[in-house]
């Protein structure tokens, strides 16, 4: 009885190995291949397969939500923003992060700000603090935005997340 194996990694080789089926070794053009030692091998690529996608090899998507803050009299006030994961990672994931002026300015309405944003594996979500100057003067609702870009280890979602100042220091016609 003879056994016909086809052998392949793609890239790597291809090869027709015939053998006896009383033999634990296989002879072929370019050697001998021991049977148990290829068995352990394609069992072990499978299992490396089967894991990577049931742990990990979809990655999670990144999105960033809007945030809607009263502007306050006096000081600042907080303006959070959470970055979440669809699913929890299964390895670090880091993405940068800017604000961008929008009819908020940067240094009159709120403080800019830039950095990286990383959560743990498991993690699925994180927050962005961004700064709002209250003031008392009357004017229209603005806004500013959070752009998040070079996601590691996820993928693009919703990237851009805006924050509404709502002015509530008295009426303005066209808030």
């Amino acid at each position: 009885m003879k056994i016909i194996i086809d052998v392949f990694a793609r890239h790597l080789f291809r090869a027709k190995i015939d053998a006896s089926a009383n033999s634990n070794n296989l002879r072929h053009a370019e050697g001998v291949v021991n049977i148990s030692s290829l068995v352990r091998s394609i069992c072990g690529l499978v299992v490396l397969v089967c894991a990577g996608t049931l742990f990990g090899a979809e990655l999670p998507s990144l999105a960033i939500n809007d945030v809607s803050i009263s502007e306050g009299d006096h000081g600042v006030v907080l303006a959070v923003f959470t970055v979440s994961l669809s699913v929890p990672a299964a390895e670090e994931v880091s993405v940068r992060y800017a604000t961008i002026d929008g009819s908020a300015k940067a240094g009159l309405d709120y403080t800019f700000s830039n950095g990286v944003v990383k959560l743990a594996p498991g993690d699925t979500a994180a927050k962005i603090v961004i700064l709002v100057e209250s003031d008392v003067s009357v004017e229209n609702n603005r806004e500013f935005f959070i752009e998040l870009s070079d996601p590691k280890a996820a993928t693009s979602g919703r990237m851009r997340g805006t924050g509404t100042i709502i002015d509530d220091d008295g009426s303005s016609a066209s808030k």
